[in-house]
């Protein structure tokens, strides 16, 4: 296993030319080169943003290994896993899955398939994961669970559709809706399930049947409502704009809800 070196982006001090930092950015990789394994250079050669506004990044690749992209907010830290995937052909691009919200460091790790970690520490390797992407995850310790249930990862968008229903919102009617839920948040491995959202229609009876939740239904409420300082789980809803159009001719906006209590809908929102 090797990495990549630390790469610094903030945000809030980003120059008025993107092609500018980016040129900066790769004049920087040559003189910052470290080793993959069988003694290629390896380093990360582009950085760019997405249509949406997430960061990526163009690093060499090699069918014999696979790539991870981590996340942290100093250098000394190992930070924290945001993206994965294997490669089918000499480059790849890997993009961070958060929109960027500070200053951060990034770097690649370059691991052999023969010899995969467990990233995610859920006792099965990061390769068995990546080969049944969707119902498993390799950067997400939950179990999996079935089709009927939902998913651990969305892929693209077909997946989408087939976990979502269409509810109201306000402002938004008829729209597709995906529940998820997040169990654990207290704890070092939280757990992340979209939720088949034409299966159960709560997120407590989907933690109970699916998810292997072991409290009462009650204790569910105080945890994942009603509470900022003893929060244990988060729920919310994922929707999909399909009309909406931005200034800029954009379409494709999908924004998180979160839950403050059982049914409602109203604490937080953040475009994905």
């Amino acid at each position: 296993m090797s990495g990549a070196p630390y790469f610094l982006v903030n945000p809030k001090r980003q120059p008025s030319s993107l092609q500018a930092a980016i040129a900066l950015l790769s004049l920087l990789a040559l003189f910052l080169p470290s080793m993959a394994a069988g003694s290629e250079p390896f380093s990360i050669r582009r950085i760019a943003k997405t249509e949406g506004g997430k960061y990526q990044f163009l690093v060499p690749a090699a069918a014999d290994h696979y790539f991870t992209l981590y996340r942290s907010r100093t250098p000394s830290d190992r930070g924290v896993a945001v993206a994965m995937a294997r490669a089918e052909g000499p480059e790849l691009w890997l993009t961070d899955s958060s929109l960027p919200g500070g200053r951060y460091f990034y770097r690649v790790v370059s691991t052999p398939i023969a010899t995969p970690s467990d990233t995610d520490g859920d006792g099965l390797s990061d390769i068995d994961e990546l080969d049944d992407l969707g119902r498993l995850n390799p950067l997400n310790p939950a179990a999996p669970i079935g089709d009927l249930d939902g998913r651990l990862m969305i892929t693209d968008r077909s997946v989408f559709e087939s976990l979502s229903h269409r509810d109201n919102f306000p402002g938004a009617q008829d729209v597709r809706e995906v529940k998820f839920l997040i169990l654990g948040i207290n704890t070092d491995a939280p757990r992340l399930f979209f939720i088949n959202s034409n299966t159960h229609q709560y997120h407590v009876f989907f933690a109970q049947s699916a998810a292997g939740y072991p409290s009462s239904h009650s204790y569910f409420n105080q945890t994942t409502y009603f509470t900022n300082s003893n929060r244990h789980n988060v729920a919310g809803s994922l929707i999909a704009h399909d009309n909406y159009i931005a200034d800029d001719g954009r379409g494709d906006l999908h924004h998180a809800v979160l839950a403050d209590r059982p049914g409602r809908r109203a604490l937080y929102r953040q475009g994905v």
